[in-house]
């Protein structure tokens, strides 16, 4: 029999490899137990849904949002931003639509100068990183590497040399970075991105998420609670014991003592010894965490499934949701101060917070 972790793993790459949306619906959870699904597979099942939709009069009543957070959408066409709560691709070419009557005020064009790229891909593209205004990476489905050196008006393809999805990238400086992904892949380069060479990190696990917090020091998480750890800039990987055999999607570090890990079912992790210990802490959630950033030792942000949006002031001893307005999974989160940060998710959300 498989165990939850194989069964949550082949159901996530199903989802992802297919886009496919489903609802367990009482007929259908009720046909999946007549087939002999457990219950805790149809709960597991159940974390992949989409989030329902709300009707257009209730979406209008939700649009009022606590100060710090302000929900906007980008339209795929022009990239300005639309009324909030609405997915893109909901209006027209060439129409403009003005945000409701109780649609909040103020930071509501605080970042409506965004604007697609082409990036000559149709692959999903999950990872993102910039070392500069003008130089930055992208990392994908089917091994896609993208580079820019001009803020991305233009993108060109960087050979990889593997064939797996590449789920995150991080870099360090103009020359130095990584790249992770599918069955334990990692990826190094030296010369910005002209090649690069595979590193050996022990493990077949799927690889979601890397950082670095110097050219030597760096951590990857991934599939059944894989934490892997380097001080020489990858030349070796050690595995830490993370003490979960819940997936983790991200990894922050703030020094090379402090960090988190966050994952499935709302773990979240955190060190104070560079990873030779991690503990446990409540997040309150047992929705999906994707996404973790931090400003400070003690100040951070997580955010995961239906718009789940979570904040510690105290290092993470405690943590307290934050209204998103949204029911939108967020997949990454960034802050560039205390005061100032963005969360993105599916549908085109974009929420930003300032204080």
């Amino acid at each position: 029999m498989l165990d939850r972790h194989t069964v949550q793993s082949r159901i996530e790459s199903w989802v992802r490899e297919r886009r496919i949306s489903f609802h367990i619906t009482a007929e259908v959870k009720q046909d999946l137990r007549n087939h002999g699904a457990s219950d805790e597979l149809i709960s597991l099942l159940k974390q992949f849904e989409p989030p329902v939709q709300p009707e257009p009069q209730k979406a209008a009543a939700q649009t009022t949002q606590p100060e710090e957070v302000q929900p906007q959408t980008t339209s795929p066409l022009s990239g300005e931003s639309i009324s909030t709560g609405r997915q893109a691709g909901t209006r027209s070419a060439g129409l403009k639509t003005e945000p409701t009557k109780t649609s909040p005020p103020a930071n509501t064009t605080a970042i409506a100068s965004w604007k697609p790229q082409s990036s000559g891909t149709q692959r999903a593209l999950y990872s993102v990183a910039f070392v500069s205004p003008q130089v930055g990476w992208a990392v994908g489905d089917g091994s896609t590497l993208l580079h820019t050196v001009d803020s991305g008006q233009s993108w060109q393809p960087q050979r990889s040399g593997i064939q797996q999805h590449l789920y995150s990238v991080a870099f360090v400086s103009p020359q130095a970075g990584w790249a992770v992904g599918d069955r334990g892949t990692i990826l190094h380069t030296a010369d910005g991105g002209q090649s690069w060479q595979p590193q050996r990190g022990g493990t077949r696990e799927s690889l979601l998420s890397v950082a670095f917090v110097s050219p030597q020091v760096g951590w990857a998480v991934g599939s059944k609670g894989t934490l892997l750890h380097t001080a020489d800039s990858g030349q070796s990987w050690q595995p830490q014991r993370s003490g979960t055999r819940e997936w983790l999607y991200s990894v922050a570090f703030v020094s090379p003592q402090v960090g988190w890990a966050v994952g499935y079912g709302g773990t979240i992790l955190r060190t104070a010894d560079g990873g030779q210990t991690w503990q446990a802490q409540s997040s309150g959630t047992q929705k999906i965490l994707w996404s973790a950033a931090f400003v400070s030792p003690e100040v951070g942000w997580a955010v995961g499934g239906e718009g789940t949006i979570l904040h510690t002031a105290d290092g993470g001893q405690s943590w307290q949701p934050q209204r998103s307005g949204t029911q939108h999974h967020l997949c990454s989160v960034a802050f560039v101060s205390p005061q100032v940060g963005w969360a993105v998710g599916d549908g085109g959300t974009i929420l930003h917070y300032s204080r």
